[in-house]
Protein backbone atom coordinates (compact mmCIF):
# COMPACT_ATOMS: atom_id res chain seq x y z
CA UNK A 1 0.00 0.00 0.00
CA UNK A 2 1.39 3.41 -0.99
CA UNK A 3 2.03 5.43 2.19
CA UNK A 4 4.12 8.37 0.97
CA UNK A 5 3.32 11.88 -0.29
CA UNK A 6 2.00 12.48 -3.78
CA UNK A 7 3.49 14.88 -6.29
CA UNK A 8 1.09 17.63 -7.39
CA UNK A 9 1.32 17.78 -11.16
CA UNK A 10 0.02 20.44 -13.46
CA UNK A 11 -2.42 19.36 -16.22
CA UNK A 12 -1.44 18.86 -19.84
CA UNK A 13 -3.83 21.14 -21.77
CA UNK A 14 -3.54 22.42 -25.33
CA UNK A 15 -1.35 25.49 -25.65
CA UNK A 16 -4.26 27.91 -25.87
CA UNK A 17 -5.45 26.71 -22.44
CA UNK A 18 -2.15 27.58 -20.72
CA UNK A 19 -2.45 30.81 -18.73
CA UNK A 20 0.43 33.10 -19.64
CA UNK A 21 1.68 35.34 -16.86
CA UNK A 22 1.63 38.92 -18.08
CA UNK A 23 5.09 40.19 -17.16
CA UNK A 24 4.77 43.23 -19.45
CA UNK A 25 1.95 44.91 -17.59
CA UNK A 26 2.95 43.42 -14.25
CA UNK A 27 6.52 43.29 -13.02
CA UNK A 28 6.13 40.95 -10.04
CA UNK A 29 8.83 38.30 -10.29
CA UNK A 30 6.91 35.01 -10.20
CA UNK A 31 10.04 33.20 -8.98
CA UNK A 32 9.28 34.49 -5.48
CA UNK A 33 6.46 31.93 -5.38
CA UNK A 34 8.85 29.01 -5.97
CA UNK A 35 11.04 29.46 -2.90
CA UNK A 36 8.88 27.57 -0.41
CA UNK A 37 8.80 30.44 2.07
CA UNK A 38 6.28 32.75 3.70
CA UNK A 39 6.22 36.05 1.86
CA UNK A 40 6.20 39.23 3.94
CA UNK A 41 3.14 41.42 4.05
CA UNK A 42 5.06 44.33 2.56
CA UNK A 43 4.98 44.85 -1.18
CA UNK A 44 7.41 42.77 -3.23
CA UNK A 45 8.27 44.43 -6.50
CA UNK A 46 5.02 45.93 -7.73
CA UNK A 47 2.73 43.39 -6.10
CA UNK A 48 -0.15 44.76 -4.07
CA UNK A 49 -1.94 42.66 -1.51
CA UNK A 50 -5.32 44.33 -1.86
CA UNK A 51 -8.14 42.07 -2.98
CA UNK A 52 -9.93 44.93 -4.65
CA UNK A 53 -10.26 43.89 -8.34
CA UNK A 54 -9.10 47.35 -9.36
CA UNK A 55 -5.70 46.70 -7.78
CA UNK A 56 -5.03 43.10 -8.78
CA UNK A 57 -1.41 42.80 -9.76
CA UNK A 58 -1.15 39.19 -10.97
CA UNK A 59 -2.56 38.96 -14.48
CA UNK A 60 -2.73 35.84 -16.66
CA UNK A 61 -3.80 35.81 -20.30
CA UNK A 62 -5.53 32.94 -22.09
CA UNK A 63 -6.03 32.39 -25.81
CA UNK A 64 -8.95 29.98 -25.52
CA UNK A 65 -12.68 30.62 -25.24
CA UNK A 66 -14.07 30.91 -21.72
CA UNK A 67 -16.06 27.69 -21.95
CA UNK A 68 -12.87 25.70 -22.54
CA UNK A 69 -11.68 26.29 -18.98
CA UNK A 70 -14.97 26.83 -17.16
CA UNK A 71 -15.01 23.33 -15.67
CA UNK A 72 -11.38 22.99 -14.58
CA UNK A 73 -10.26 23.54 -11.01
CA UNK A 74 -6.68 24.45 -11.84
CA UNK A 75 -5.03 26.20 -14.76
CA UNK A 76 -1.72 25.21 -16.23
CA UNK A 77 0.34 28.38 -16.42
CA UNK A 78 3.80 29.69 -17.22
CA UNK A 79 4.89 30.22 -13.58
CA UNK A 80 4.92 26.55 -12.48
CA UNK A 81 2.95 27.71 -9.43
CA UNK A 82 -0.55 26.30 -8.75
CA UNK A 83 -3.32 28.54 -10.07
CA UNK A 84 -6.50 27.16 -8.53
CA UNK A 85 -10.20 27.93 -8.55
CA UNK A 86 -11.91 29.03 -5.36
CA UNK A 87 -13.42 25.56 -4.70
CA UNK A 88 -9.91 24.06 -4.61
CA UNK A 89 -8.82 26.94 -2.40
CA UNK A 90 -11.65 26.12 0.02
CA UNK A 91 -10.31 22.57 0.45
CA UNK A 92 -6.78 23.84 1.02
CA UNK A 93 -8.09 26.27 3.63
CA UNK A 94 -9.91 23.44 5.38
CA UNK A 95 -7.02 20.96 5.43
CA UNK A 96 -3.85 23.05 5.56
CA UNK A 97 -4.46 26.81 6.01
CA UNK A 98 -0.97 27.39 7.42
CA UNK A 99 0.87 25.70 4.54
CA UNK A 100 0.27 28.34 1.88
CA UNK A 101 -0.67 31.88 0.96
CA UNK A 102 -3.30 32.59 -1.69
CA UNK A 103 -2.93 35.62 -3.95
CA UNK A 104 -5.79 36.97 -6.06
CA UNK A 105 -5.33 36.98 -9.81
CA UNK A 106 -7.04 38.32 -12.88
CA UNK A 107 -7.39 35.76 -15.70
CA UNK A 108 -8.23 37.36 -19.04
CA UNK A 109 -9.34 36.01 -22.37
CA UNK A 110 -7.29 37.92 -24.93
CA UNK A 111 -7.90 36.08 -28.20
CA UNK A 112 -9.77 38.40 -30.61
CA UNK A 113 -11.45 35.34 -32.13
CA UNK A 114 -13.58 34.93 -28.96
CA UNK A 115 -15.58 37.26 -26.73
CA UNK A 116 -13.26 38.79 -24.10
CA UNK A 117 -13.66 37.75 -20.48
CA UNK A 118 -12.16 38.44 -17.07
CA UNK A 119 -12.16 35.90 -14.22
CA UNK A 120 -11.34 36.69 -10.60
CA UNK A 121 -12.03 33.28 -9.07
CA UNK A 122 -8.55 31.80 -9.56
CA UNK A 123 -5.85 32.14 -6.91
CA UNK A 124 -2.08 31.74 -7.12
CA UNK A 125 -0.86 29.43 -4.36
CA UNK A 126 2.42 30.24 -2.64
CA UNK A 127 3.48 27.07 -0.80
CA UNK A 128 5.28 28.56 2.18
CA UNK A 129 7.30 25.65 3.54
CA UNK A 130 9.82 22.98 2.60
CA UNK A 131 9.52 19.34 3.66
CA UNK A 132 9.83 15.81 2.33
CA UNK A 133 13.01 13.94 1.63
CA UNK A 134 14.35 12.12 -1.41
CA UNK A 135 15.75 8.62 -0.93
CA UNK A 136 19.02 9.25 -2.73
CA UNK A 137 20.10 5.63 -2.48
CA UNK A 138 17.06 4.35 -4.39
CA UNK A 139 16.53 7.24 -6.82
CA UNK A 140 18.22 6.38 -10.14
CA UNK A 141 20.24 9.13 -11.85
CA UNK A 142 18.17 11.44 -14.06
CA UNK A 143 14.91 9.72 -13.04
CA UNK A 144 11.89 10.85 -10.99
CA UNK A 145 12.41 10.86 -7.25
CA UNK A 146 11.84 8.08 -4.74
CA UNK A 147 10.53 9.68 -1.55
CA UNK A 148 11.07 8.65 2.04
CA UNK A 149 7.83 8.29 4.07
CA UNK A 150 6.98 10.41 7.10
CA UNK A 151 9.10 13.46 6.29
CA UNK A 152 6.41 16.16 5.80
CA UNK A 153 6.87 17.39 9.37
CA UNK A 154 3.15 17.80 9.98
CA UNK A 155 2.50 19.68 6.73
CA UNK A 156 -0.08 18.66 4.15
CA UNK A 157 1.20 20.85 1.31
CA UNK A 158 4.92 21.54 0.77
CA UNK A 159 7.61 22.21 -1.73
CA UNK A 160 10.01 19.29 -1.72
CA UNK A 161 13.02 20.28 0.36
CA UNK A 162 15.43 18.43 -1.94
CA UNK A 163 13.87 19.84 -5.14
CA UNK A 164 11.93 23.07 -4.69
CA UNK A 165 10.36 22.88 -8.14
CA UNK A 166 8.32 19.89 -6.95
CA UNK A 167 5.19 20.23 -4.81
CA UNK A 168 4.09 17.35 -2.60
CA UNK A 169 0.82 16.69 -0.79
CA UNK A 170 0.00 14.45 2.13
CA UNK A 171 -2.25 11.42 1.95
CA UNK A 172 -4.92 13.42 3.81
CA UNK A 173 -4.94 16.30 1.33
CA UNK A 174 -4.74 13.95 -1.65
CA UNK A 175 -7.81 12.04 -0.46
CA UNK A 176 -9.79 15.24 0.19
CA UNK A 177 -9.03 16.60 -3.27
CA UNK A 178 -9.75 13.25 -4.89
CA UNK A 179 -13.09 13.04 -3.07
CA UNK A 180 -14.06 16.47 -4.40
CA UNK A 181 -13.95 15.19 -8.02
CA UNK A 182 -12.87 18.64 -9.20
CA UNK A 183 -11.59 18.37 -12.74
CA UNK A 184 -8.02 19.20 -13.68
CA UNK A 185 -6.28 18.19 -10.45
CA UNK A 186 -3.48 15.72 -11.11
CA UNK A 187 -1.24 13.80 -8.75
CA UNK A 188 1.25 10.98 -9.05
CA UNK A 189 3.11 8.65 -6.76
CA UNK A 190 6.86 8.67 -6.48
CA UNK A 191 8.93 6.50 -8.80
CA UNK A 192 8.69 3.50 -6.51
CA UNK A 193 4.92 3.69 -6.29
CA UNK A 194 4.05 4.36 -9.93
CA UNK A 195 2.30 1.95 -12.22
CA UNK A 196 3.91 3.33 -15.37
CA UNK A 197 0.92 5.43 -16.46
CA UNK A 198 0.69 9.18 -16.88
CA UNK A 199 -0.93 11.04 -13.98
CA UNK A 200 -4.71 10.94 -13.99
CA UNK A 201 -7.29 13.51 -13.04
CA UNK A 202 -8.50 12.94 -9.51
Amino acid sequence: MYNKPYFWRMPYPPYDQIAIYNSVERETDYLIFQKGMQLPAADIGHMRYSQDPETYDLIFDLKCAKEKISSTGTLENTTSVPLVREDVLAILNEICPDDFQAFPTLVRGTNPKFPPYELTNYWLINVNNLSGKVDTERTPPHRPHVLLPDHMNGHHLSRLADDRYKIIVSQTLYKALKKSKIRGLMFEKDLEGRDGLLPKDV
